[in-house]
């Protein structure tokens, strides 16, 4: 469960950098850099973009030592969606191909691995405002459910397997901005939290994410180009 948590925290940590990117649409994100506790990198990830459009086209990871530890390069539909994601691995050779199938409902991931059979991996339905409601992780059985405030900000996710339960409480701005995130494993036992920081033009420039007596686990730090 620990490791789907982690995932799930990644996935949305990329939706949080994206909306902030989207409130200032003249800037692109361009590197994410993650730091150990003592401020070590531990590895980096370089966005690129297409005609300074706002969709990431390519996304590569390194090591400290700045070599290639994969790369992934994604395609879109002509209303901006994600459509397909290829991955590559350090010799160039494709690891896997993820197409992601939209319906009125919600959207379907289907994987494609070499040497294996297409299946689908993830199932995500809607809410009537079009933001996310439930996801299904079909390999590991993963549930996770979302809740909106009345403003329509994220509050609350909410991951399931089997009888195990964990939550993920956001805590927004006026404006929307996620100030903090924390992660449960009853509702009332806080595990561990992160701050996200913002510049004056509302990027997200780092995060940090501590233990719940306020150790510092890890960090994260943005950079930014201007369109």
């Amino acid at each position: 469960m620990g490791k789907r948590i982690v995932g799930t925290i990644a996935i949305l940590v990329v939706l949080i950098v994206l909306a902030a990117c989207n409130g200032s649409s003249e800037y692109l994100l361009t590197k994410e850099v993650n730091l150990d506790a003592d401020g070590n990198v531990e590895f980096y990830i370089t966005y690129e973009y297409e005609n300074d459009e706002q969709n990431i086209v390519k996304k590569t990871k390194y090591n400290k030592d700045d070599e290639i530890e994969y790369y992934s390069v994604i395609m879109y539909d002509e209303q901006g969606r994600e459509v397909e994601s290829t991955s590559f691995n350090k010799e160039g050779q494709i690891e896997n191909v993820c197409n992601w199938i939209y319906d009125e409902d919600g959207y379907t991931i289907v994987e494609y691995k070499e040497g294996h059979e297409a299946k689908e991996v993830v199932d995500t339905s809607f809410n009537e405002n079009g933001d996310v409601a439930v996801k299904e992780f079909l390999d590991t059985r993963i549930v996770e459910e979302y809740e909106y405030d009345e403003n329509g900000f994220l509050v609350m996710v909410k991951s399931t397997l089997g009888e195990v339960t964990t939550y993920t409480k956001y805590i927004n701005d006026e404006k929307g901005k996620v100030l903090k995130a924390e992660y449960f494993v009853t509702e009332d036992d806080v595990l561990i939290y992160t701050r996200y920081y913002y510049d004056m033009k509302g990027n997200l420039v780092g995060e940090k994410e501590f233990y719940s007596n306020g150790n510092l686990i890890s960090e994260k730090e943005y950079e930014y180009t201007k369109k």
